[in-house]
């Protein structure tokens, strides 16, 4: 059975980015108050999130979309943001 993909609008994506954006910032501009466990934690988040989403996209067989993706030109500033 072949699972057909979520498809979500380049307007959801952009939005999805700029919270992550927002998220950052605030992170960085608080990491001085921030425990050594709160920063360890905060970066675990952060690496299972992605390591979750790369075994995704191995596993859903989308390594070819992603790379298709990841050359289009950044949607907050307009950069080229190659597959290497």
């Amino acid at each position: 059975m072949t699972r057909k993909k979520d498809v979500i609008s380049l307007d959801e994506v952009l939005a999805i980015e700029m919270r992550h954006i927002h998220f950052r910032k605030k992170l960085l501009q608080n990491l001085e108050n921030l425990t050594k466990e709160e920063v360890i934690k905060a970066f675990e988040v952060e690496l299972i999130a992605k390591n979750r989403a790369y075994y995704f996209i191995l596993v859903q067989g989308l390594v070819e979309d992603f790379g298709i993706y990841c050359n289009r030109k950044n949607l907050t500033n307009g950069t080229q943001t190659p597959l290497s």
